[in-house]
């Protein structure tokens, strides 16, 4: 064989290696951001109760809102961040949920986690007209959620401050309606 024939079957071999190792990484990686847990048991958020999962953060506005200060509604605390595309196809669903069911008990913390949240976040809310709570987050408070492995990540809490869901990523406001129904 000679060295230049050599070389173009080298190289389209080492070009099939690259290729298929590329798609072995992003099969993992799809699976891995497709991950959904529902319903946590007791156990996943043991180490979180009701009252060591209270936090206090500023919102847009530098105001200090507090989850106890929901005590006795049902709330959604929905961690997300401006650059996060599924965050952002989601808000238009958040803000109708929140205006459909706010008077039967239902309140939305969104929690954005930007860097320099104090500068981007607020004429993001402004432009977006979101009329929920947005709050800067902290990895502090992440972290009592037991920490996130991505936004959007959406956890429910029921009337006596505990947690009945964790979604993560984005989901259509039916699949939200759906997981409310039993707690409003």
């Amino acid at each position: 064989m000679r060295p230049k024939k050599c070389f173009n079957v080298a190289g389209v071999v080492a070009i099939a290696v690259g290729l298929l190792a590329y798609s072995c990484g992003q099969q993992e990686a799809k699976q891995e951001t497709s991950t959904d847990v529902q319903n946590p048991s007791a156990g996943q958020f043991s180490a979180q109760s009701p009252g060591s999962l209270n936090f206090t953060l500023a919102d847009v506005e530098g105001k200090p809102v507090s989850l106890a200060d929901y005590k006795g509604k049902v709330v959604m605390v929905d961690f997300w961040a401006t650059w996060c595309g599924p965050c952002r196809q989601a808000i238009p669903h958040l803000k109708e949920l929140y205006q459909e069911n706010r008077e039967k008990g239902f309140e939305i913390l969104a929690i954005a986690m930007d860097e320099n949240g104090e500068k981007v976040v607020p004429p993001f809310v402004a432009s977006n007209q979101i009329s929920y709570p947005v709050l800067l987050g902290t990895p502090d408070v992440e972290a009592k959620f037991g920490g996130l492995v991505g936004y959007p990540t959406t956890f429910l809490i029921d009337r006596n401050g505990q947690i009945v869901d964790k979604t993560l990523g984005y989901r259509p406001k039916e699949y939200f309606e759906e997981k409310l129904k039993p707690l409003l």
